[in-house]
C-alpha cells in the first residue's frame, strides 16, 4: 500500500491520499477517488470517471460536544448536640458618674413613652380640625371639598 503524500498548501500541510480504483459505473467508466485531509481535519473527496472530474465533496470537522459544567451543593455543615454553653454575661462595674448617666438615659425613656402616648393621635386631629370634621379629602383637586 503506498503512502500518503505530504503537501504545504495555504491551510498547513495536507496528507493526500493514494488514488483508488472504485470500480465501473453503468456506462463502463473507469471510477476512481482522490482523497485529501486537510489540517483543520476536514476531508475532500474528489471523483473522477474516465480521468475527468465528476463529483467533488467536502467533509467538514466532526463537533465537539461541549462540556456541561456541573453545579455542585454546597454541604452544610450539622451542628454536633452538646452541652449549652452557660450565659454569663456580668454588668461592668459603674462609676458614680457612669450611674448617673445610666439613670438619665432610663429617664429619658419613660418620658418619652408617656409623651408618645399621650400625643398618639395629635397629627390626626389636626388634619381632621384643618378639614373641619370632613376626614381627608377623596379625589379631586387639592383644599377643594368633593360631595
Amino acid at each position: 500500500m503506498p503512502k500518503d503524500k505530504l503537501v504545504r498548501t495555504s491551510r498547513g500541510v495536507a496528507r493526500i491520499k493514494p488514488i483508488k480504483k472504485v470500480g465501473k459505473d453503468e456506462k463502463g467508466r473507469l471510477i476512481q477517488n482522490f482523497v485529501i485531509k486537510n489540517p483543520d481535519k476536514s476531508v475532500t473527496t474528489t471523483r473522477y470517471a474516465d480521468a475527468k472530474q465528476v463529483d467533488k465533496n467536502e467533509t467538514p470537522k466532526k463537533l465537539r460536544k461541549k462540556k456541561i459544567r456541573k453545579i455542585r451543593k454546597k454541604r452544610v455543615k450539622l451542628i454536633k448536640p452538646g452541652p449549652t454553653p452557660k450565659a454569663s454575661n456580668k454588668m461592668p462595674k459603674l462609676d458614680a458618674d457612669d450611674k448617673k448617666a445610666l439613670a438619665k438615659i432610663n429617664k429619658n425613656k419613660q418620658l418619652a413613652k408617656q409623651y408618645n402616648k399621650r400625643n398618639k393621635n395629635v397629627f390626626t386631629r389636626l388634619i381632621s380640625k384643618l378639614n373641619k370634621g370632613y376626614g381627608r379629602p377623596k379625589g379631586g383637586v387639592a383644599g377643594n371639598k368633593t360631595s
